[in-house]
């Protein structure tokens, strides 16, 4: 993966990202829908009361979400994951 844009787009080719595309106030609408959302899809809220980005929340709710970014299963990831810091600590 390039970037976050790279991201989105594989989840959203996946089935892992749920779209709002309603007005969502930060402070409560955001905070409560992503709520309930928690561990499933990665939410993308488009247009957010107040701001002129999306937000972008449940990257990392779980490990298919992780996996699918990836291009691992959610049962290699965390050895991928491992493998990845030691390299990068050598």
């Amino acid at each position: 993966m390039r970037d976050l844009q790279a991201c989105i787009r594989i989840l959203e080719a996946e089935g892992r990202l749920a779209k709002v595309k309603s007005k969502a106030a930060l402070e409560y609408e955001l905070a409560g829908t992503a709520k309930k959302m928690e561990g499933k899809e990665a939410l993308l809220f488009e247009r957010p009361k107040g701001f002129d980005v999306p937000v972008l929340t449940g990257l990392m709710w779980s490990r298919e979400n992780l996996g699918v970014i990836s291009g691992k299963s959610a049962r290699q990831l965390p050895f991928y994951i491992a493998e990845s810091m030691a390299a990068w600590k050598s």
